[in-house]
């Protein structure tokens, strides 16, 4: 008592002290102080505590506040909040199951991954707040706790709920952090904590509760549209009784009952997470959805939410009535997650009503036809042939107004975002567990709708449905199209495979649970035209990017939508287009995505967004000769002295690049060059990837309507005398880093040839076929 009266007069004067210096002594001082007043929070019912003296703890204590100084400088973090939170550790009841499924997350970390490009790594370290608190069993149990909140409500609404857990448990609140101090902390722990499984586990409640044979459709309904979580007060509630039940010592708590109305599937898998086993589930009636012999804890689901608002605790002890009766109100919002590609799979079929019977034998029908006619149909460029007459700058937004569109043999050379239909098809299998043979398969003449499944299915809805369309006699003009909707589900279907087979990289990506589907998207807009025999599939490359970074919880939107964003990294995921890694692009698969676990790092800062600003830099032309004197006659590479280097500018929160070059016979540190036309050019690009001559071969003769051009300058001209166009041919073979630069195509859009294994006869006729002006080598 004497220490901890003398130690908390100078924690106060230390903290008072902080305002004015930050100083390690003054942090000692503080941490020590906590240190030796762990008792601040008290395990309930415990019968004995272990006994301690100072002289024995001198050197425990050197290393803890060491442990808890680095942790706090590293994620930038309170000490206050780090040590508060591991006390309450002390009370909180997590089960084996979960401790060490916490403890090997945070303890399990690998090297971190270089991205060479920009000069950084991703990854996570073991100096950060999540190691630290697992270095004690207290600090697994939080990060336990910290796990279910943060990744289902997110830091704002757990910090409060973690606030008022602290406060109710505390028996000295002088010294507790704030919620503020708690969300910056929740904030570091968020990405960890995203692989903690707690949001796979909550998914597959919802799937079971709703699919069960023994509940009405008004619950089902209730389950699906009101996925709520408690508030504050509710989760104290819940958490107190989990700690009645696991307590140390003798605990005459019998029974634990939870009403819950529209937060039942969140309890559910509260307690499985807490305690290791799932609640027996009742149904207001006494209906069982779920008996467990042996459990403590009942769930009573109930539909009465004027009286049940949110959830009611009653505690049950060995004599006596229920004690310890609290309700409260349901959280301000819905749950949401990060979930594996399986589990999303299974999300996803059961929230478009795929899961069995015909509408499942329907869609495992329909997919592989209608991928194969996406792929297909889907335009991520006019394809309009270049007209000299149009300005270069005003060229690409008049293509897309009209003009002649390029040959149906010329169109066989695009390019496409998509990888091979290897990878679209382990997508397919792996987001939706299919097995047995699955094909990609072109429809030709037919329609969707005409595959005898699809069509049995469609007829089984049609009979259902209550719109005018389907039911003229009887049919209402307000009521929605079954069989419209039908269409709609397929289509985010067959967008959502698409989008996750872009990921490429040895992490699989974690997929965010949506309520809600937003059909405005254009990417899905444009497969839904195209399956619904429209043929109006017309999109830009960072429509894709923006459907696909939304759907694993990237929220860029804006950098997408004005051709800005190079990279991000949220939810523990760092992605960007693997191209700019690789150097290296293919007639399919340009816009697969490098995924990396963890946190990116640039000079020791954390970033969580990399952007390439439109910039250009007219100077750097005079530096390389737009037009090389001499006759066109073979492939080469004519400025073999030239390095692509990236720029990289830090900003208060965001990393900014620029593409340059670098010579041993210049000086081109001014040249910059923006990365964003790269994945623009590519779109309207087409390839050619070989040929029957050899790939060296030379001309039969030189071309004089040909000229050689640098990498920085790839601009088409023509013959002033004979009013011929000029193919401009840039001279970079060999090089795949300039071939890249290259297509930043001196900061402009424009239509380029692509040249891989084919000779250079070839790709003039191709070139010309097409009346594209430019070909790189």
């Amino acid at each position: 008592m004497f220490y901890s009266s003398v130690l908390a007069a100078a924690q106060l004067r230390a903290m008072q002290s902080c305002q004015a210096q930050s100083g390690l002594l003054t942090l000692l001082i503080v941490i020590l102080s906590a240190y030796l007043t762990r008792d601040v929070f008290s395990i309930i019912y415990v019968k004995e505590r272990r006994r301690w003296s100072l002289d024995q703890t001198v050197g425990s204590v050197l290393s803890f506040a060491q442990g808890i100084y680095q942790a706090a400088c590293n994620d930038n973090v309170g000490p206050l909040a780090i040590q508060a939170s591991e006390n309450f550790g002390n009370t909180i009841a997590m089960c084996e199951e979960t401790c060490w499924k916490i403890e090997n997350l945070v303890t399990k970390i690998n090297e971190p991954a270089a991205i060479h490009f920009l000069r950084a790594s991703v990854g996570f370290t073991t100096r950060d707040c999540a190691t630290q608190l697992s270095k004690s069993q207290a600090g697994v149990r939080f990060l336990g706790l910290a796990a279910a909140l943060v990744t289902s409500l997110g830091p704002f609404e757990s910090s409060n709920a973690l606030e008022q857990l602290l406060n109710s448990s505390a028996s000295d609140k002088r010294f507790l952090p704030t919620a503020r101090q708690l969300m910056l902390m929740l904030e570091t722990l968020e990405p960890r904590l995203e692989y903690s499984g707690f949001a796979d586990s909550l998914a597959g409640w919802v799937i079971f509760l709703c699919r069960s044979s023994r509940i009405t459709q008004e619950y089902r309904d209730s389950w699906e549209v009101s996925t709520f979580f408690p508030n504050p007060k509710g989760l104290d509630s819940l958490v107190n009784a989990f700690r009645q039940i696991a307590s140390i010592g003798d605990s005459d708590v019998i029974k634990v009952s939870v009403k819950a109305t529209i937060c039942t599937p969140w309890v559910v898998a509260f307690t499985k997470w807490c305690l290791g086993a799932p609640p027996s589930i009742f149904l207001d009636d006494g209906t069982i959805i779920l008996e467990q012999p042996g459990t403590k804890v009942e769930v009573l689901a109930s539909l009465d939410s004027e009286n049940c608002p949110g959830i009611e605790v009653s505690i049950y002890r060995a004599l006596g009535a229920p004690s310890d009766l609290v309700a409260s109100l349901s959280g301000g919002g819905s749950w949401t997650g990060m979930v594996s590609i399986e589990t999303y799979g299974q999300w996803m079929l059961h929230k478009f009503e795929f899961t069995e019977g015909s509408a499942n034998q329907a869609l495992i029908q329909a997919l592989p036809y209608a991928i194969k006619k996406i792929i297909e149909s889907l335009r991520l460029s006019k394809y309009r042939e270049f007209d000299f007459s149009i300005p270069l700058r005003d060229w690409r937004h008049q293509s897309l107004q009209d003009g002649p569109v390029i040959d149906e043999e010329s169109m066989g050379l695009r390019l496409s975002p998509f990888g091979n239909e290897a990878a679209i098809v382990n997508m397919v299998r792996r987001l939706l567990g299919v097995s047995g043979s699955f094909q990609l398969r072109s429809l030709d003449a037919l329609y969707i709708e005409d595959l005898p499944l699809v069509k049995l299915h469609i007829k089984t809805i049609k009979g259902q449905c209550l719109c005018s369309v389907c039911n003229p006699a009887t049919g209402k003009n307000f009521r929605s199209c079954e069989k419209a909707k039908l269409v709609h589900h397929l289509a985010f279907v067959c967008a959502d495979i698409l989008a996750l087979s872009l990921f490429q990289g040895p992490d699989s990506p974690l997929v965010q649970l949506q309520h809600y589907r937003d059909g405005s998207y254009p990417f899905k807009k444009a497969i839904h035209s195209i399956l619904s025999n429209e043929n109006v599939g017309n999109i830009r490359v960072s429509d894709i990017l923006q459907y696909t970074l939304d759907l694993v919880g990237h929220k860029v939107a804006d950098d997408v939508k004005e051709s800005k964003w190079v990279m991000s990294c949220f939810k523990g995921q760092v992605i960007y287009p693997h191209l700019y890694e690789s150097l290296h692009y293919d007639k399919q698969g340009y816009l697969t995505l490098a995924l990396s676990s963890g946190l990116l790092r640039y000079r020791g800062e954390v970033y969580t967004r990399v952007i390439g600003e439109k910039v250009c830099s007219p100077e750097a032309r005079s530096h390389l000769v737009i037009g090389v004197r001499g006759e066109v006659t073979r492939p080469c590479n004519l400025f073999p002295d030239l390095k692509v280097v990236w720029h990289v500018e830090q900003f208060n929160d965001f990393l900014n690049v620029s593409l340059g070059l670098q010579s041993v016979q210049r000086d081109l540190s001014s040249t910059r060059y923006s990365v964003n036309w790269i994945l623009e050019n590519l779109a309207s690009a087409i390839m050619l990837e070989a040929c029957s001559h050899s790939p060296d071969a030379a001309l039969e003769e030189p071309d004089e309507f040909c000229a050689y051009t640098g990498p920085t300058v790839i601009r088409p001209y023509s013959d002033q005398e004979n009013r011929i166009q000029v193919v401009g041919i840039v001279a970079v073979e060999g090089s795949n880093e300039l071939r890249l630069f290259s297509l930043s195509g001196g900061g402009v859009i424009m239509p380029i040839v692509l040249r891989k294994d084919a000779c250079l006869s070839c790709c003039l006729d191709a070139c010309r076929r097409a009346k594209y002006p430019v070909i790189i080598l």
